[in-house]
């Protein structure tokens, strides 16, 4: 006998998580592996994909950096960001809406960075684990710390987030390094051409700096608009 099966009516609701990450206090020298804080933007900027320079007119630019060094800079906060939504989507799938970052030129680094978390299927979200919340501080929400069960969304939000940043570790022990190297693709600035060469990058800070540095709060209140057409609906959101 024939069956048939919709999902028009699905109840499922997502969740809307918004990020504020504060890099002003990571490692901002020149040529370190440390350097480069987290950037959705690389290297190399084109007219398709420039970076934006002033959130208040929305101004961009494609200049790129001026040494190799920069260059490499600025690559590396593009790796960082890069294993941070991977590891933002280990209990669910998300998107990454509403991207704030401002980058005055080519060779900069920014001091934050702020987005919006869309969680498909919230119910996934792990409230199990505690892993990865810096215990003994006031970096965990009281009653979060070693005690199975209190997790809450926005911690493990700010979790996955540290940890893709700190190269996918939750090791909290402040004098580890965690390295890794990509093959990327790589400005040189004398020669205005670019190359595909390895570049190293480690975590810019230890953990419970990173954890410190993440804020998250979940958007509690939603309304969807639409004009009639489903694939054109768009949010209004408030925070809690």
């Amino acid at each position: 006998m024939a069956r048939s099966f919709s999902v028009r009516g699905d109840t499922r609701k997502p969740a809307y998580f918004r990020v504020s990450i504060d890099m002003s206090l990571f490692d901002t020298s020149t040529d370190n592996n440390t350097s480069g804080a987290v950037s959705p933007n690389g290297n190399y900027p084109t007219s398709e994909d420039p970076y934006i320079t002033d959130l208040s007119s929305l101004a961009t630019s494609t200049t790129r950096a001026t040494t190799t060094a920069l260059a490499d800079r600025r690559e590396r906060g593009l790796m960082r960001f890069e294993k941070m939504v991977q590891s933002l989507q280990t209990d669910t799938l998300i998107d990454i809406l509403d991207l704030e970052i401002v980058e005055a030129n080519g060779s900069a680094q920014a001091t934050s960075l702020e987005f919006t978390i869309s969680v498909e299927s919230p119910d996934h979200i792990n409230l199990t684990s505690t892993d990865g919340i810096p215990d003994g501080s006031t970096r965990a929400l009281a009653g979060n710390v070693d005690t199975a069960g209190t997790n809450t969304r926005q911690n493990r939000m700010r979790v996955l987030a540290s940890i893709g940043i700190n190269g996918n570790s939750s090791e909290v022990d402040d004098s580890s390094a965690v390295t890794y190297s990509e093959l990327r693709h790589r400005f040189l600035p004398v020669t205005g051409e670019s190359e595909m060469s390895s570049i190293t990058v480690q975590n810019p800070t230890n953990y419970g700096e990173i954890y410190d540095a993440i804020t998250v709060n979940e958007i509690t209140s939603t309304s969807q608009i639409s004009g009639g057409d489903d694939s054109t609906l768009a949010l209004k959101t408030s925070q809690n």
